[in-house]
């Protein structure tokens, strides 16, 4: 899931609010789990996940699991993205001749990176 911002811009609680929550999120939800009655989203109190998010959270059924920030005990996501950080801090030189701008690399980078993952996951 990538946001798509304007030079400049962060990430605040309307962008998650309708890129995520409303966006790719509930897409996925929809078209993986449709059957499951209430979906529990992980959270990790960032101040996007704060404001506007929990009434949509509230009007989609969501029930949030908030937990500390990086604890890779409590969200297994975060083992993932340091493998992801160690990944892409590896092929930054091979993949860096290739790209121009620093959010072009990264984005490259990641999207090697879930291919990969994706491929190991079909075929481990």
């Amino acid at each position: 899931m990538f946001f798509e911002l304007e030079d400049g811009n962060k990430v605040n609680s309307t962008i998650y609010r309708d890129q995520i929550l409303k966006g790719s999120l509930q897409e996925f939800w929809e078209e993986s789990f449709g059957d499951l009655e209430v979906p529990i989203v992980m959270e990790d109190n960032a101040p996007p996940h704060k404001k506007v998010s929990i009434s949509v959270r509230e009007e989609l059924g969501m029930k949030c699991h908030q937990h500390p920030p990086n604890s890779p005990d409590l969200n297994p996501i975060e083992n993932i993205w340091a493998h992801m950080k160690r990944e892409i801090m590896i092929a930054f030189v091979v993949t860096n001749r290739r790209c121009h701008g620093q959010k072009r690399l990264v984005n490259v980078c990641l999207q090697e990176m879930v291919f990969v993952i994706a491929m190991n996951r079909l075929h481990p």
